[in-house]
């Protein structure tokens, strides 16, 4: 027996199923941001938040490094664009790591130049599909690691084909290199919200 493309697609987790843009969108995508605070991979021990809007996270994780930032974004008319990157100054106290598999997109974008998804600088990441090949939904993950700091704001950024500027957005979401000497700042766990 067939199954049908659409019967198939709620099966499928991380992957989406192909779409056709609806450029006429108006509501804003449904994103699940991740701190992979334990290891960086997709699938390991995470703390999310999710939104439909542009939000602080006003959240706090103690983080093992690397770590890894990911951000699961589902719309149905197609999503356009995610970025990955720090939120809050000074940008660089996090660097995106550009090893093989440190920046992957599931399902990948089409083939263009400069490398999609890759590095918009060393602290950001993105991945940008094309009307040709969209999906209703997506993920982008990153590996960070920290630079000259122990603790940095993070944030993602997610937008469809839609006309609007209206963005499905998660920020001031901190995180904090865990100690594995101290019982208390141990990977997983909450820490202190602001910029202390």
């Amino acid at each position: 027996m067939k199954r049908s493309l659409l019967a198939l697609c709620p099966a499928i987790a991380l992957c989406g199923c192909q779409v056709m843009p609806d450029l006429s969108d108006t509501t804003n995508a449904t994103m699940r941001f991740r701190v992979h605070y334990q290891a960086p991979g997709v699938g390991t021990p995470m703390v999310e938040v999710t939104t439909n809007t542009s939000a602080p996270a006003n959240r706090c994780v103690y983080v093992n490094e690397p770590f890894g930032v990911s951000a699961n974004v589902q719309d149905a008319g197609g999503v356009h664009s995610i970025v990955i990157g720090p939120s809050g100054y000074p940008l660089d106290r996090v660097k995106a790591r550009n090893n093989p598999g440190d920046v992957i997109a599931i399902p990948g974008p089409a083939d263009g130049t400069p490398p999609n998804p890759g590095l918009l600088d060393d602290t950001r990441v993105h991945v940008l599909y094309s009307t040709a090949k969209s999906f209703d939904t997506v993920t982008l993950f990153a590996v960070y690691e920290f630079r000259n700091a122990t603790r940095a704001q993070m944030r993602a950024t997610a937008r469809n084909w839609g006309p609007t500027t209206g963005a499905s957005e998660v920020y001031d979401f901190y995180v904090e290199k865990a100690q594995p000497s101290d019982p208390s700042r141990q990977p997983g766990m909450p820490c202190a919200v602001g910029n202390g």
